[in-house]
Order: structure tokens, then sequence, then C-alpha cells
């Protein structure tokens, strides 16, 4: 017998509109089951889905050094929920990307901030001495650079973190 079938995976991409710092990710849980019935412990809907409820509780996931979140830029999250013969634990981890997109001009911007030129330092605008675009800018298998879609759209991998609880150092992470 084994645990197999209690093992997930997830990732999750979220738009960062402001800039800021990621500490952690908080985890909650909602369900709706029937009509007007529901589980949550959702921090805004608790008290009217599941008023009394007091046997879940919320969850964080920390992270060992905190990851800046440039405004405009992507946060993927990747959380596992993994299994031996005698435990279930999580592992979870994160990386930021900066969209990209080619408008003939050899300067990239960021498809959710029209007029975002990545001007500010050689390494942020493929730049080389001189303000020339570098000729690898657009270089189909540059390290960090994923194509999204076919129309010149991209990503530029700016930080990633650790790999967090690996094989299951830590029982608990709880809130």
């Amino acid at each position: 017998m084994t645990n197999s079938h209690n093992t997930r995976s997830s990732t999750n991409t979220f738009s960062i509109p402001h800039a800021g710092q990621l500490h952690g990710l908080a985890g909650y849980f909602e369900c709706h089951l029937y009509s007007n019935i529901g589980l949550s412990i959702h921090p805004e809907n608790m008290h009217r889905v599941s008023p009394e409820m007091f046997s879940w509780f919320p969850i964080f996931f920390p992270f060992k050094q905190p990851i800046y979140l440039p405004g405009g830029s992507e946060l993927e999250i990747n959380i596992w929920r993994l299994t031996s013969k005698t435990k279930i634990w999580y592992e979870w981890c994160c990386e930021v990307y900066l969209p990209t997109s080619s408008t003939g001009n050899g300067v990239g911007e960021s498809p959710q901030t029209p007029g975002f030129a990545r001007s500010a330092s050689a390494s942020m605008s493929g730049s080389i001495a001189g303000g020339q675009p570098s000729p690898m800018m657009d270089a189909p298998f540059s390290p960090g650079y994923q194509q999204v879609g076919g129309g010149g759209e991209g990503r530029i991998k700016i930080a990633q973190s650790t790999l967090h609880n690996a094989g299951g150092q830590s029982s608990w992470v709880g809130l």
C-alpha cells in the first residue's frame, strides 16, 4: 500500500501590479457544497460561510529570503504535495518574470504596462556598450528567456527562490 494517491502539484501564475516583497504564501480552503452550504477558512468569507468552524486552519508557506517583485512582473508559484510510506509533506518555490514583447525598435515593453521601457540598465535592456541592442537579446534559446506566444512575446526570469522543505524536513508550517 502506498500514499501515491495523495500526491498533487500545482503551478499558478499571478500578475503583480505594484512592486513589493514576497515573504511567503498564505493558503486557505473554501468549497461550495450545495445551495447555501459551504466550508471556508478564507478570512473574508469564513464568518458568512461557516462561522462556527474551528477545526481547519490556514497554512503559511514561508520563504527563507524575501523575493522582490517589481511592478508589472509575473510571479509563478510551484507547490507539490508529496508522500512516502510514512508521511505527507509540501515543497514549494517561486520564480519571477518580466514579460516582454518585440516592438521592432529593439526595446521590449511589458504587455500589461504600455510604455514600460526596459532601458534602465544594460542588463535589463539587453543593450551593449553604446546603447545598441544585444545581438543575442531575442535568441530563441537564451537562458532565462521563455517564449510565450508566436507574436514575439516572452518573459525573462529575474528572480527565483530555493526549493523549500525539500524531502519533508519540516512537518509543520501552519499559520
